[in-house]
């Protein structure tokens, strides 16, 4: 192999009886390039490797063995399974059937995989592909660390599971929605107004969790219970009195949806039947916690006029 390894390693020549050849001599005409090489590979952290997937065994230089945590086995090529165990097992297989599948195609080899290290997970991307055109299926490759690009995988793919659970939610309440309000709607007409102030309602209850984009657009942040209540009875303050009471109270996020529909519900009765029905009515929102923690919310009406 011509390429250079960083220094304290030597080059990595081809594998020859299942053992690997290492020797550190490079052409006079060479030198001056191959130094360059060395450098620039020690100074980016970038471990050099070749695989003989006949003999399954590779090859690895100094950094390679740190950056896999094989800095403590004896000098030489490496057992295939010696290699592979450092990798979690989750992705293990994945990487195995990479390689033999580059080693058999003739191809390259692209792979991003855990390992283990010091009870420290770390992520490394290991690229490489085969020189060879005599169907050895011999590979040589680099690996670096890649723990932050990693680490950034597996937040985007948190959130898209965390995203898939919401959305699901979230159709399930819509259609719940839909059903209480088809027993109670007069037409269509009705059916619709309702469902509409519903979903507007948890829209403005939901928009209460996100900082604004000045602060760190899309962190949720806790949501005081005067702010929810605020946000639901906001199309029904106008014309009427409402007082809304109470000291700070953080509403854990997965109880969002469920009171923000639970207000919406009193407040429409309200507007069919009660207080906001009534131009002089009037309407009272108190909550207190105990000794014990339970909060108590009183949702309190009071109307000049009977609605017949």
């Amino acid at each position: 192999m011509n390429s250079s390894i960083p220094d304290g390693a030597a080059a990595l020549g081809p594998m020859t009886n299942g053992e690997a050849s290492f020797s550190g001599a490079v052409s006079p005409a060479r030198e001056p390039l191959a130094e360059r090489e060395r450098l620039a590979l020690a100074v980016a952290g970038v471990g050099v490797w070749e695989f003989e997937p006949r003999q399954r065994r590779f090859a690895l230089d100094e950094i390679a063995r740190r950056l896999l945590g094989l800095g403590g086995e004896p000098a030489g090529d490496l057992p295939e399974d010696t290699v592979l165990l450092t990798i979690a097992a989750d992705d293990r297989e994945r990487v195995r059937e990479a390689l033999h599948g580059a080693a058999a195609q003739g191809g390259g080899y692209d792979e991003i995989f855990r390992v283990q290290i010091a009870h420290e997970t770390h992520w490394l991307h290991s690229i490489g592909r085969a020189p060879d055109v005599d169907g050895s299926g011999r590979l040589i490759g680099v690996c670096f660390d890649a723990t932050a690009e990693g680490q950034a995988l597996a937040a985007r793919d948190l959130l898209l599971r965390e995203m898939n659970h919401r959305i699901k939610n979230l159709f399930a309440v819509i259609g719940g929605l839909i059903s209480l309000c088809a027993r109670e709607a007069e037409s269509p007409r009705a059916l619709a107004d309702d469902l509409g102030n519903r979903i507007a309602a948890m829209g403005r209850a939901h928009s209460l969790t996100q900082y604004t984009p000045a602060q760190n657009a899309g962190i949720e942040r806790p949501l005081d219970l005067r702010e929810l209540i605020e946000a639901v009875l906001e199309p029904a303050r106008i014309g009427h009195t409402i007082l809304i009471e109470g000291q700070a109270l953080a509403v854990p996020t997965v109880m969002l949806t469920p009171l923000a529909l639970i207000f919406q519900e009193w407040a429409t009765n309200a507007a069919k039947y009660g207080a906001l029905a009534d131009p002089a009515g009037s309407l009272a929102v108190r909550w207190h916690t105990d000794d014990s923690g339970v909060t108590a919310i009183e949702w309190t009406e009071a109307c000049v006029h009977t609605r017949v």
